[in-house]
């Protein structure tokens, strides 16, 4: 996120840079076939510059994997990179990303929610349960955790108390959809 945010910081430094050369160019009256090729090659410096940080733009896996190789302790990176793995079925890598935000930020109700729902698809009830209880006592306020709690419960067939949560959830959130479905 910082990346979108650089440019603008960065404006105070480039526009006197540029004032600066443009003074100095004037001074020493150096000609414009020199000054176009100083242009051209700053111009080509920058573009090769951004080509190759563009790549890590590529797609949302190729993003968070180079912020948590340059920010190993970037526990919404490995968040991030954690449900995208599961969107896309990839539930033991999602796993592996999350436990890995688990050991940053054990107390982060996100955390403990996500790793609860990538539990859960992966067959590990109990274990779902426990990280999906423990997201709802951080975040007693959540509707999102009511509600992976409650689709947790419906699940395993304890239809009254996933009900209770759906309400919960639909009584802090009324436009929630996924409890109402």
């Amino acid at each position: 996120v910082a990346d979108h945010y650089q440019y603008l910081a960065s404006l105070f430094l480039i526009a006197p840079a540029a004032a600066l050369a443009t003074a100095l160019a004037g001074r020493r009256r150096i000609g414009t076939p020199v000054r176009a090729a100083g242009a051209a090659a700053l111009l080509v410096l920058l573009a090769a510059l951004t080509w190759s940080r563009a790549a890590v733009f590529v797609d949302q896996e190729t993003l968070w994997r180079d912020v948590i190789a340059k920010n190993p302790s970037a526990a919404m990176a490995h968040i991030n990179l954690g449900m995208w793995l599961q969107q896309r079925g990839r539930g033991p890598e999602a796993l592996a990303a999350l436990e890995a935000a688990d050991r940053l930020e054990p107390d982060d109700p996100d955390v403990q929610g996500n790793l609860g729902v990538v539990l859960g698809s992966l067959g590990r009830d109990a274990e779902a349960r426990r990280r999906l209880e423990r997201a709802l006592a951080l975040a007693p306020a959540s509707p999102q955790a009511h509600n992976n709690l409650a689709n947790a419960l419906a699940a395993a067939g304890d239809l009254d108390a996933a009900a209770d949560h759906y309400r919960t959830a639909i009584g802090l959130s009324p436009r929630y959809a996924d409890a109402e479905n």
